[in-house]
């Protein structure tokens, strides 16, 4: 009986957290997904005959389009595209020839209708032995060319493709691709130590950015476009201490997420943690933490993450989505990798491994990459909506709604009575000029008594015309702005769900 009535309440306690607890709030749902599709984009045996060496075959990083219909892998001193239809076709879309030893910093956004902005960026040395920038703008197939006099830590576009912000060692600059203009503000809490600038990222529609530190700063900035100028400035920075920050994600305009040097990722909900009064400390939540996985990326557009193991040459992936104040598991499989792979190192020597994931990447939180030793690249869609989409729909469905008011505001216009004597007014003057006797050219006589009335005041006293009180001009003087404030207010949709 009394180990019954301690399993009972073991039971009922589980129950009562489950039910009370709110981070069982955030139920998880898991399920299992083989690849939609696989493309191979290099063989490893052959590019080894040919003598290519490892660091020249293979991307350090990837990146989906937000359409899902290509990809773009960052090469020493490259940026190569193509799309998932035609593999064999991959184009170097930029190139930096005085940084041929570096990958390149790359941000990447889609206008909707369909081009692609794509931002490479590196460090180099000049001729006089000191280190520079450049970054290049690809859009259209055209691109163009900008040197900086320092380095650069970081690049991040907005959805659009309009606004460039670069993160330098102390201060992040915000650019407008279209008209060239720019604003920089310096990260606080730096000062003069060895601290820096880690990474930046813009949030999709272009209103504020985030900024990560090496002193574990986390700054939230402020950002505008008015009558052509761009407007920065810091609005709340929090210390995180529990762990050095690796890379930074804004994915919509409610959370930040980031990721620490020990593969965690954590939330901080900017209106309840960065934007608390009184400087309190951020709130701050694991999204997601496995100790099974050395790996982790994630999504630009949505937040999503991908982990993997990298050492013991894993073959599934684990990904976490947030829909719907509800966080998402899938398992992606791969086939194990189990066939040893042959390359050769920077040095000209050959070597053998085993085969593992090499890296992974996904766009809008549908879209879902994994390239490996195999020279493959494994496809998943995930069920749900394209978030980029979705932002895109809603945009359209604003700008709808504008154009029809701008429309009826118009026709109104053309709707309403001219001001002035019509033809109507006219007949009655015509009428008002024949007498009580029906001769024409004499105008009608007021009686004795109208008269009298009309010089009559509102008090009954003879001599004064009748006053009008001011709260009758008052009243329809505020009656007619709330008329002109209806009227030519917008009627733009309802609020856009970014998450």
């Amino acid at each position: 009986m009394h180990n019954f009535l301690q399993g009972r309440l073991k039971w009922d306690g589980i129950f009562l957290f489950l039910l009370f607890h709110p981070v069982a709030m955030l139920t998880m749902e898991s399920s299992t997904l083989k690849p939609d599709r696989i493309i191979q984009i290099f063989d490893t045996k052959k590019e080894s005959k040919k003598g290519t060496l490892w660091d020249e075959l293979i991307p350090k990083n990837i990146f989906v389009t937000p359409d899902g219909k290509g990809l773009i892998m960052t090469k020493k001193g490259k940026v190569e595209c193509f799309l998932f239809d035609d593999p064999s076709h991959a184009n170097i879309i930029i190139e930096h020839p005085k940084a041929k030893k570096c990958f390149p910093m790359v941000a990447v956004s889609q206008k909707k209708d369909g081009l692609l902005t794509i931002i490479s960026a590196s460090n180099y040395k000049n001729e006089n032995n000191e280190c520079v920038a450049e970054y290049r703008c690809f859009c259209d197939e055209k691109f163009n060319v900008k040197k900086l006099d320092r380095p650069i830590q970081a690049v991040s576009l907005d959805l659009y493709g309009t606004l460039l912000a670069i993160a330098h060692k102390r201060s992040i600059v915000v650019i407008d691709l279209e008209s060239n203009v720019s604003n920089e503000q310096s990260f606080k809490g730096l000062g003069t130590t060895d601290h820096c600038v880690i990474d930046v990222a813009i949030n999709l529609t272009g209103t504020s950015l985030i900024a990560a530190g090496s002193n574990g700063g986390i700054q939230l900035m402020s950002l505008s476009k008015k009558n052509g100028l761009i407007t920065l400035s810091n609005t709340k920075e929090v210390i995180i201490r529990d762990n050095i920050i690796k890379k930074v994600y804004y994915p919509n305009c409610e959370e930040l997420l980031y990721i620490t040097e020990d593969g965690s990722v954590k939330t901080i909900n900017i209106l309840d943690g960065l934007l608390s009064p009184n400087n309190e400390n951020a709130n701050i939540t694991d999204f997601a933490k496995s100790p099974y996985y050395d790996q982790v990326v994630a999504d630009r557009y949505d937040a999503a993450t991908m982990h993997w193991n990298m050492k013991d040459k894993g073959n599934t992936i684990e990904v976490y989505r947030k829909r719907n104040n509800k966080i998402e598991e899938f398992i992606l499989e791969i086939p194990l990798l189990e066939e040893p792979y042959c390359y050769i190192t920077d040095c000209g020597q050959y070597a053998l491994s085993k085969g593992h994931i090499l890296n992974t990447a996904s766009a809008a939180g549908k879209y879902f990459v994994a390239l490996a030793t195999d020279g493959s690249i494994r496809i998943w869609n995930l069920p749900g909506d394209n978030i980029i989409q979705t932002f895109f729909d809603n945009d359209k469905r604003d700008e709808k709604l504008d154009a029809e008011h701008i429309t009826s505001i118009k026709e109104a216009k053309k709707a309403k009575p001219k001001r002035g004597r019509s033809a109507e007014s006219d007949k009655i003057n015509k009428h008002s000029l024949i007498s009580s006797d029906g001769e024409p050219g004499d105008k009608k006589k007021p009686s004795p008594r109208s008269e009298k009335d009309k010089l009559t005041s509102s008090d009954g006293e003879p001599g004064e015309k009748k006053k009008v009180s001011p709260r009758v001009f008052e009243v329809f003087k505020s009656s007619s702005g709330s008329l002109i404030q209806r009227d030519t207010s917008p009627q733009r949709g309802g609020p856009i769900d970014k998450k």
